[in-house]
């Protein structure tokens, strides 16, 4: 196994994590993909009336509890729901 490890600091916090490399792995993308999962609890969005973290959106599956706590049964759906027209805009 091979690893980078990393210090994540923002204003609030200050820890060390790792990313993993695999031997068929492009280690700049598993040292990004690493830092994204360490602060995605930690980023919060709100989209309409529900406030959710970030590794909710990554992972609606894995969060599915959270998504129900905030009242939304289908998470894929919900986001899909967001979508709007933006007249003007190229396409």
């Amino acid at each position: 196994m091979k690893k980078i490890d990393f210090l994540v600091r923002d204003p609030g916090h200050q820890y060390h994590d790792a990313a993993i490399v695999l031997a068929d792995e492009d280690p700049r993308q598993a040292l990004i993909d690493a830092a994204i999962s360490s602060l995605s609890t930690d980023i919060e969005l709100t989209l309409g009336e529900v406030t959710i973290h970030l590794a909710a959106i990554i992972d609606p599956e894995h969060w599915e509890e959270d998504w129900r706590a905030v009242g939304v049964e289908d998470a894929e759906e919900f986001i899909a729901g967001l979508v709007q027209e933006t007249p003007g805009l190229l396409r």
